[in-house]
């Protein structure tokens, strides 16, 4: 279910970038684990956040790419679609499955998959953003401002978190950038890896990043700080609440002043 138009081509810097949204609209079989589960709610944040993404004044995004994987009816979203700047494409198909005890990042790495077989505009750029679609991410310009002509990956990690076990380090997976051949050669088609090993998408992201060889072109630590906008699924959280805030404040601080320390 595709909905997509030419990419403008503004004259100052050519596009280098698609944005991927990846999307669930209807939970269905786990809206038991999230406290945003409601389809209309959920919609009305996908909208929201596909304008943001039209709207974001920044000649490097060429286009955005919006996949949902629970066959949803995409009309609302076409008719945003109709309205935008950039080229955008809906690619709508049935895939919210995961095996039992596995992290929902194994449907995610599904509508990544299908997005870069399917997708009519992922091709014609080198590098796509991946984001939650629910979210927007507001200093998203700030990050591209900081990454370097060539690059594989730009995975923001943390370190592991008293309590948890398993690899040292883990991703955070709302908003990552990747060269499409590398995502093609090194991720893609490797979901199945998750089960049994890696319960959720954030150790596996990491753990995989880091078996990469020494001359890979990898970003583990972004730059600038890019904190997202909107509502936690799980736990219908506020990004934008006061005591967030500060806390991002603190880890933009941080990032400069002493990079070595990750919160």
């Amino acid at each position: 279910m595709n909905n997509a138009a030419e990419p403008s081509q503004p004259a100052a810097l050519a596009p280098r970038f698609a944005v991927l949204m990846t999307a669930t609209v209807d939970p269905s079989a786990f809206a038991d684990s999230l406290q945003r589960s409601d389809p209309a709610i959920r919609l009305a944040d996908y909208q929201k956040a596909l304008r943001f993404w039209d709207r974001i004044d920044d000649a490097r995004i060429g286009a955005v790419v919006f996949c949902e994987n629970a066959g949803a009816d995409l009309e609302p979203l076409r008719r945003v679609a109709t309205q935008t700047k950039r080229a955008v494409e809906l690619i709508g198909f049935d895939g919210n499955i995961r095996p039992r005890g596995v992290h929902y990042g194994y449907s995610e790495l599904g509508i990544i998959d299908h997005a870069l077989h399917s997708s009519a505009l992922l091709g014609r750029f080198s590098h796509f953003i991946k984001a939650t679609g629910r979210l927007t991410f507001p200093g998203v310009g700030r990050l591209l401002d900081q990454l370097p002509a060539q690059f594989d990956a730009a995975v923001d990690h943390r370190r592991r978190y008293r309590g948890e076990t398993g690899f040292a380090l883990r991703a955070r997976t709302p908003l990552m950038v990747f060269s499409r051949d590398f995502y093609m050669q090194k991720l893609r088609g490797r979901r199945d890896d998750m089960i049994g090993r890696y319960p959720t998408l954030e150790e596996f992201i990491a753990v995989t990043l880091d078996a990469e060889a020494e001359d890979a072109r990898l970003i583990r630590r972004f730059a600038a700080e890019c904190p997202p906008s909107g509502v936690d699924a799980f736990q219908n959280k506020d990004f934008n609440s006061p005591s967030l805030a500060l806390k991002n404040m603190a880890r933009a601080l941080l990032r400069r002043a002493l990079p070595g320390v990750w919160l």
